[in-house]
């Protein structure tokens, strides 16, 4: 794999996990490893070197997919065994150890939501900012399965993904408003809660979360507005944050008057002391638990 091509996966998964969020590039990502297995046409000595070249290439995206990474660790754990012998046998054992991280994930996933739905109360008001699946899914089913009466605010972000969460919303039958990010301090008067969901949560404890994150959760601290991160297990780096190779573009910009320089990060770094809430599969996760999965 060249430089070119690596640089084209970056910036095919930046593009993926911004549309559709960590947890469910995560699931396309491991999918899309099950097919590569399933048209592999090679020589048996070269599928180690191959996987291993895109193996090491998915690890080093910008920014890291934490979940993603662990699930290719223990593939490759549990693959040991399975690199020298026939090709048939390499796609077969692949293939299905692949299909059971997919499982695995999606389990997990679920459990946090159904976790998460006890925190949605009766006439709450919520805030969303670029709502991951797994808040989006904790908002459906608090409406569906417990029948709860709530509003959410849905923060402008991104083209596809804010259609993509107003969608859910309208199809769920839950009361919602659209407003952009900058216009938020007009509306935190009728909310009472934030939802957020994060690529990362890592080591010296910082979460690597949407673009403007950090903004709306200081807003929303200022304001008393208590705020919830939902997070799966595989989404705890054992990396440090400087670790976590937020992708940066630095570009020129051209008026009438002057040429300046535009940075722009595509993630934020937020303190998770910030937070006042944090829960993954196994409900709330107090600073014991923390520690035992960041260490």
């Amino acid at each position: 794999m060249n430089q070119s091509e690596k640089e084209n996966l970056d910036n095919l998964f930046l593009y993926h996990g911004n549309v559709l969020g960590a947890a469910r590039t995560t699931v396309m990502a491991l999918k899309s490893l099950i097919t590569a297995f399933m048209q592999l046409e090679c020589e048996q000595e070269e599928i180690f070197e191959r996987y291993q070249e895109l193996a090491a290439a998915i690890k080093a995206t910008q920014p890291r997919i934490t979940p993603l990474s662990h699930m290719l660790e223990q593939f490759e754990v549990e693959m040991l065994t399975f690199w020298d012998t026939d090709v048939d046998t390499i796609k077969a054992e692949a293939m299905k150890i692949l299909d059971k991280k997919v499982k695995l994930y999606r389990s997990r996933a679920e459990r946090v939501v159904r976790h998460g739905i006890q925190f949605i109360e009766e006439g709450d008001g919520i805030i969303v900012h670029s709502a991951s699946s797994m808040v989006t899914n904790v908002l459906i089913q608090a409406k569906q399965v417990l029948l709860k009466d709530f509003s959410v605010i849905v923060l402008q972000l991104d083209p596809v993904r804010t259609p993509q969460v107003a969608f859910s919303l309208k199809q769920a039958e839950i009361p919602h408003t659209v407003i952009p990010a900058f216009n938020l301090c007009h509306y935190v008067e009728g909310a009472n809660k934030l939802l957020l969901g994060g690529v990362s949560i890592t080591r010296d404890l910082k979460v690597v979360a949407p673009v403007g994150t950090s903004t709306t959760l200081s807003l929303c601290r200022f304001n008393n507005i208590k705020s919830y991160l939902f997070a799966n297990s595989y989404h705890f780096s054992h990396g440090l944050a400087d670790s976590q190779r937020i992708y940066r573009t630095d570009r020129n910009v051209s008026s009438s008057r002057t040429t300046y320089q535009l940075t722009t990060y595509s993630h934020d770094l937020v303190d998770l002391d910030l937070l006042d809430v944090l829960v993954d599969e196994d409900g709330i996760v107090e600073n014991d638990r923390l520690w035992a999965l960041t260490g």
